[in-house]
């Protein structure tokens, strides 16, 4: 396995390999339900064995599945410290390991959009293929063994920054509203700041060019999901061209309180063509690191209704006549985006945060995968 992806990686850079590990549970409870005694321990050399080449190839992932359900969700604590040393959170928001239903998701596309070419043309590029259907969904998969597999996705053309060869760098954060994702990069903002780095903060909805009429436009609950797309595509495209880009050129690490993603979500809910809103954006660079805070909706609201009396009009979707509780029709609304978003995280690398946790906590994970991304020594104000 290892000196086959030593091979084929490099000479497909920009195909996105998945390899996933089924586990059923640690140890013995893992092997007796495969009735394969020592395979877990095989499982966790493999992984030891392949987990150095994510440094060196960015389109390989690994992760893992529970296939015969033996391996619940509250289990990845033990399969964290058991089989790669980390917790529960560490794992699920390594970009290289996760234990979540991205593996094998529901609503899985076609094997056409997926690999638009016949196995008998994929085999001139790998040993073996065949094309399976897992859960009830095609996929193309290339099968080692019962154990594990690397599937063929698509994978976006889209470039970051770094790769554009600008020599600032954009880190933005995405989330439903309540995630705590706005408490997050303030405190990121603050920190670099202490640390005497050129730092820039833009957010959402925050233009002067047209948020007036924003404004107006909500207060008078007058927009459709068109203008309500556009005139957001709008303040985006303003903030990007006169703030964003000239600072990410003058060598700025620029913070965004929400990117295009959240138009993504918001619009695609909301009824806009997933590939009419993509399009309206496709002017903006991907940033070069995502976080996406992730909290229980109930959580999420629980939070809003602490810091105001109520929930704004638009952000409870209460425009997509869900439910008349404006409460019941904010879980609706922000679940759907839920959705948008977890389908979003594994094309653009989306970086999950556990928002559940202490805040603390969640700082902490952030200012450590930010360093690992950025070289933060090469953004002094004094340079």
């Amino acid at each position: 396995m290892l000196s086959f992806l030593e091979e084929i990686l490099p000479r497909f850079p920009d195909t996105y390999f998945r390899l996933t590990f089924s586990i059923e549970g640690i140890g013995e409870v893992h092997d007796n339900l495969r009735s394969m005694p020592g395979s877990f321990n095989k499982i966790k050399k493999s992984y030891d064995a392949i987990s150095p080449l994510r440094a060196k190839y960015p389109n390989l992932v690994l992760d893992c599945n529970g296939v015969c359900g033996g391996l619940e969700i509250e289990d990845c604590e033990d399969v964290g410290s058991t089989l790669l040393g980390k917790s529960c959170d560490e794992l699920i928001n390594d970009s290289g390991f996760s234990c979540d239903d991205t593996v094998l998701p529901n609503g899985q596309e076609p094997i056409s959009e997926i690999c638009p070419q016949s196995c008998d043309s994929c085999i001139e590029f790998f040993s073996f293929c065949r094309c399976s259907r897992i859960q009830n969904q095609q996929r193309f998969a290339l099968f080692y063994n019962e154990s594990s597999y690397v599937s063929v996705m698509k994978k976006t053309k889209e470039k970051t920054f770094s790769q554009l060869g600008y020599p600032g760098r954009l880190v933005a954060v995405e989330g439903v509203d309540g995630s705590g994702k706005s408490t997050q990069i303030y405190l990121l903002k603050r920190w670099l700041e202490m640390q005497g780095l050129k730092v820039f903060f833009s957010e959402w909805n925050s233009s002067g060019l047209v948020k007036s009429a924003t404004r107006r436009g909500k207060q008078q609950k007058i927009l459709t999901p068109t203008t309500f797309s556009l005139i957001h595509a709008t303040d985006f495209a303003d903030r990007y061209e006169r703030q964003l880009v000239p600072l990410l050129k003058a060598g700025y690490i620029v913070l965004c309180d929400r990117y295009k993603f959240t138009a993504f979500a918001r619009d695609t809910v909301r009824g806009c063509s997933p590939d009419w809103v993509r399009k309206l954006y496709n002017f903006a660079a991907l940033p070069d690191l995502t976080f996406f805070f992730r909290a229980p909706l109930d959580v999420s609201l629980n939070r809003i209704l602490q810091g105001r009396p109520q929930l704004k009009y638009h952000e409870a979707g209460m425009d997509l006549g869900l439910s008349d509780n404006i409460e019941e029709s904010f879980k609706l609304f922000q679940g759907r985006l839920l959705k948008a978003y977890a389908k979003m995280k594994t094309e653009f690398g989306l970086i999950q945060i556990n928002a559940n946790q202490p805040i603390e906590k969640q700082q902490e994970m952030v200012r450590e995968r930010l360093a690992k991304v950025i070289d933060l020594k090469g953004y002094q104000l004094n340079q």
